[in-house]
């Protein structure tokens, strides 16, 4: 311990311990009470602040930026002492995991965005594949159309013509 206060009124004891950044709380009989939250003070508290702003960036789906803090929390876990290095692993390896689930929970969304817009792009080529070919059937049908009309009208007017008397048939 570092420093040592008591609150008389109360009559607890308080014991800042920061080896592990935390003050500890005992009764008058010295029976723990707990601890105070954990002070953002030094390496260890350095990597807590970092992986709280890492979170924060997750939460806004700021993966870059999650990615940036990340790279800053390794820079400075890799300052720590040995000895210490096992008090915020944990803490650093749970942020990094969320980290990866997040990335591949971009990578899935994204590649659903990919697949959305390529099954809607050949949705619109089938249509217009369709459009294209209705069209062609009613060129052609048009065309057979007069074809038949300009036949009609042929004979129409050999039959005209042989009423008449000026053509013949056999």
């Amino acid at each position: 311990p570092s420093r040592i206060g008591i609150e008389p009124r109360k009559y607890t004891v308080y014991i800042a311990d920061t080896e592990n950044d935390r003050v500890i709380l005992f009764d008058k009989e010295g029976e723990p009470l707990g601890a105070l939250k954990e002070g953002r003070k030094g390496l260890i508290g350095k990597c807590r602040s970092l992986i709280d702003d890492g979170y924060r960036a997750l939460d806004k789906k700021n993966i870059r930026e999650a990615d940036k803090i990340y790279l800053k929390l390794i820079g400075t876990y890799t300052e720590l002492p040995s000895e210490r290095k096992a008090d915020i692993f944990k803490e650093i390896n749970s942020f990094y995991k969320s980290l990866l689930l997040k990335k591949q929970q971009v990578k899935v969304w994204e590649e659903r965005q990919r697949q959305e817009e390529e099954n809607r792009r050949k949705l619109e080529e089938k249509k217009k594949e369709e459009i294209e070919s209705k069209r062609k059937e009613d060129k052609e049908r048009k065309a057979k159309l007069k074809e038949a009309q300009r036949k009609e009208r042929k004979k129409k007017v050999f039959e005209f013509l042989r009423n008449l008397g000026f053509a013949k048939t056999e």
